[in-house]
């Protein structure tokens, strides 16, 4: 599903970008400016909104992109790829995290396991 929402949302993202290319081309008063681009806004709030939707019902691959097949996520998981493992990469590369944001993510981390 999601997918299918995302090539809908795409579709509409290169409609509404090439409307605000116009508009710059345009003598657009600034009103009618900011009612384009406060549109384009409200587009990107859509697509987290579905990313957000997806992530709760398969966040997995939400992490390994839509350019992945099946049968590609197949061999990551059995391969040992586990999404929780990227909070462990985090919180390696961030060392500079204070003591309590650092046991949330331990915490987070156990959890997700």
């Amino acid at each position: 599903m999601f997918d299918m929402e995302y090539a809908r949302w795409l579709e509409e993202d290169h409609r509404l970008m090439g409307e605000l290319r116009n508009g710059l081309q345009a003598p657009l008063s600034d009103s009618d400016m900011r009612v384009m681009v406060d549109g384009y806004l409200s587009h990107y709030d859509e697509i987290f909104r579905l990313k957000v939707v997806a992530a709760k019902s398969d966040v997995f691959h939400l992490i390994n992109g839509m350019w992945t097949s099946q049968a590609e996520r197949c061999f990551l998981w059995i391969g040992g790829f586990r999404p929780s493992d990227l909070i462990t990469v985090c919180t390696l590369v961030y060392t500079s995290i204070t003591y309590k944001l650092k046991c949330i993510v331990y915490v987070f981390r156990a959890y997700t396991e």
